[in-house]
């Protein structure tokens, strides 16, 4: 996930640049870092937005794909505790899932050794259609939904890396852009202290809530 740092630095270069417009014309230093400076913003911001598109879609695959397990794990649950008390034998066959740590894979493959056994054992004949009604597409959904959050990742990680590489560049441009600030406004001036005070409690906030997305 990207970190709390990179979230800073989007923050800082574009209160760099957004400092340079206002004052680029009185002061001819800002003028000549400007050019690098719109340019490294607009990379961050560009790799940004497109991170955190392609991490929103991430979550929703995600998302989907928890839906699709925990409506399996249910009826894992209620036929399981029908087929150990109606079909002799059946504790040797089927497993419960751990607590926890259970991987979407995991609970699939229990539900499909659970609907096999329902199937071909003589002793589940009572119950089968109505387990196998009670389950209806859930296999295939949960099998779907698991592709697509697993295909998801790979788009995500590209761009949090390229969010991270913009970060990284532009932080090289944000540091001695700051030292021009200082160095034209001082070191009290609010110009300057935009950039060292403590973030309010509203940018703390979203500072830590960008540094929390696409969380997988």
């Amino acid at each position: 996930m990207p970190s709390r740092a990179l979230a800073m630095i989007r923050r800082g270069i574009n209160r760099l640049h957004e400092t340079n417009e206002r004052h680029i014309s009185k002061y001819p230093a800002l003028a000549a870092i400007s050019p690098l400076v719109a340019s490294a913003k607009e990379s961050v911001n560009t790799a940004w937005q497109n991170y955190q598109s392609v991490a929103i879609t991430g979550d929703k695959e995600r998302q989907e794909r928890e839906d699709a397990i925990n409506i399996l794990i249910k009826w894992m649950q209620n036929w399981r505790q029908v087929l150990l008390m109606i079909v002799p034998g059946a504790s040797m066959n089927i497993y419960n899932l751990p607590s926890s740590g259970a991987t979407p894979d995991d609970v699939i493959r229990v539900v499909e050794d659970m609907v096999n056994l329902i199937n071909n054992n003589p002793g589940a004949e009572s119950f089968r259609a109505s387990a196998i009604e009670d389950l209806g597409d859930g296999v295939e959904k949960a099998r779907k939904e698991t592709s697509e959050a697993t295909a998801a990742w790979p788009a995500e990680a590209a761009a949090r890396q390229t969010y991270s590489e913009a970060c990284n560049a532009a932080n090289g441009i944000l540091v001695r852009g700051i030292e021009i600030i200082r160095a034209n406004f001082g070191r009290t001036s609010p110009e300057y202290r935009q950039f060292t005070v403590r973030a309010s409690a509203s940018e703390e906030k979203e500072i830590e809530d960008e540094s929390m997305l696409g969380e997988q």
